[in-house]
């Protein structure tokens, strides 16, 4: 178990060129809010792309079946499906079934992005992660405590952030609600194609946690939410998530991190009720006896 994991965050330009946290480097420490983009939005375009058999070759008792079993239903409408009209509807009709074949159609085009992800990199030190998630290295990396809970590595969150019945990814406990992490299987073998008419989570699971193995050195653990279940942002391609008080507990500076960077970062630091209260400040240092970094407190 990663007893930290850690969100590495570029710095943005103002008019005048100077470099800034980022909106969203702020609402992370002051707030605690995780952004959990579309899969669409990653720079990996195979990221969590889900891969189906055609539907072109189902029969109609096929579709029949799938849509008039007791407990489908639509999951991009949250709109359940009578089976009695559905059957009245479908009975002998070629066009119902070319209607709902459409509809499946455009599932499997929406499938992917029907879940948001955050990304954490297992290792502080990691120069590639430094060099392109975090401007060059002059960025920041927030570390996060983890916990275990039942057997998985997770992430505390605020108490009851989730909608109820959900309790097949949120662990509730008495004080705490927590998220499990998820690993990442690196290979260079694409999972076999789904068949949509009978797909369960296990199959979409490979997908969204198996890349290919030039990403390995990300060294990725995710958090995956469904956007129903969060606060939907930016045009409903972002959910946010936010951790409980104590998750954050350490914030490292990147070797080139300007001044007023950190003066912003310690003030957020300074707050009362910030949820970056309790972090460690560290510098991060660059070796010279190999490639690879030191960390001194701040």
């Amino acid at each position: 178990m990663d007893d930290v994991v850690y969100k590495f965050r570029p710095l943005v330009k103002s008019e005048t060129g100077e470099e800034h946290l980022s909106p969203y480097a702020e609402r992370l420490l002051e707030k605690g809010e995780l952004y959990l983009s579309c899969p669409s939005s990653f720079n990996d375009i195979f990221d969590s792309r889900i891969f189906f058999k055609p539907i072109e070759g189902a029969s109609n008792n096929e579709i029949i079946d799938y849509y008039a079993s007791p407990d489908m239903y639509d999951i991009y409408h949250q709109k359940s499906v009578d089976r009695n009209s559905f059957l009245m509807d479908t009975a002998g009709s070629t066009e119902a079934i070319n209607r709902r074949k459409a509809d499946i159609r455009d599932s499997i085009s929406k499938a992917s992005d029907f879940f948001r992800i955050f990304c954490f990199c297992r290792e502080w030190d990691n120069p590639a992660m430094w060099g392109h998630y975090a401007s060059y290295c002059k960025g920041i990396a927030v570390g996060f405590k983890t916990e275990l809970c039942k057997n998985s590595s997770c992430i505390s969150v605020e108490k009851n952030i989730y909608k109820e019945n959900l309790i097949d990814v949120v662990i509730y406990t008495k004080d705490s609600d927590f998220v499990p992490l998820i690993d990442i299987d690196y290979k260079d073998t694409i999972p076999e194609k789904i068949n949509f008419l009978k797909k369960n989570a296990e199959d979409i699971k490979k997908f969204i946690t198996t890349k290919a193995t030039v990403w390995e050195n990300e060294a990725e653990l995710r958090l995956l939410a469904c956007p129903n279940w969060l606060n939907l942002k930016n045009g409903g391609k972002d959910a946010i998530l936010s951790v409980s008080d104590d998750a954050i507990s350490e914030i490292i500076f990147g070797v080139g991190t300007p001044e007023n960077v950190k003066n912003e970062v310690k003030n957020l630091v300074a707050k009362p009720d910030s949820k970056c209260r309790n972090a460690k400040l560290y510098q991060l240092e660059m070796r010279t006896d190999r490639y690879g970094f030191r960390k001194t407190d701040v």
